[in-house]
């Protein structure tokens, strides 16, 4: 019974210090009204993106990203992609990808979040994508939530409860 609720402990220990995140990808092209002289965008180009984000968002505001990747034409572009802004529906939705050149990429279309700022899982297709306020394409949009990790010191912590327990049940037997 004490493996039980030590093994059972462990678990709630080892839940309890998940974080929440969630994966934003976009795959699209864009058209051949896109401007070329952006680094971030060209003319009849498919474009591929994904980041990791906090599953709570702030709209409007500059969000930070994680494990981020831009390819453009399926090559790495130089700019990097640092942050990301959500948008509510009365702001066209979706989000803008801000790049370390200054340029944006702006997917317009749903609402991604509900009113506490929480992303929805789902796909999404996009209304609009350009580059700076310029050129057109359309995207396909996918959030998805991550399996929560534990980390290392959160796996020692519940072998070590574990260990606690089988060490406390083995004693019983002993002197029963």
């Amino acid at each position: 019974m004490r493996i039980l609720l030590a093994l059972a402990a462990s678990l709630a220990f080892c839940t309890s210090s998940f974080a929440g995140n969630y994966l934003i990808t976009a795959v699209g092209q864009f058209d051949s009204s896109t401007p070329s002289e952006f680094e971030v965008a060209a003319p009849d180009t498919t474009f591929y993106f994904s980041a990791e984000v906090a599953a709570t968002v702030i709209s409007g505001s500059p969000n930070a990203m994680t494990n981020v990747s831009y390819l453009l034409g399926g090559s790495p572009i130089l700019a990097t992609a640092d942050l990301i802004v959500f948008y509510d529906a009365a702001n066209n939705g979706l989000f803008d990808i801000v790049f370390s050149s200054g340029d944006f990429v702006s997917l317009y279309g749903p609402e991604i979040f509900d009113a506490g700022g929480e992303l929805i899982p789902g796909v999404y297709n996009t209304t609009s994508v350009n580059v700076n306020a310029l050129g057109g394409g359309s995207a396909v949009v996918t959030v998805t939530a991550l399996s929560a990790v534990p980390e290392p010191s959160t796996i020692a912590g519940a072998g070590f409860a574990a260990v606690l327990g089988g060490l406390a049940a083995a004693r019983r037997r002993r002197t029963v």
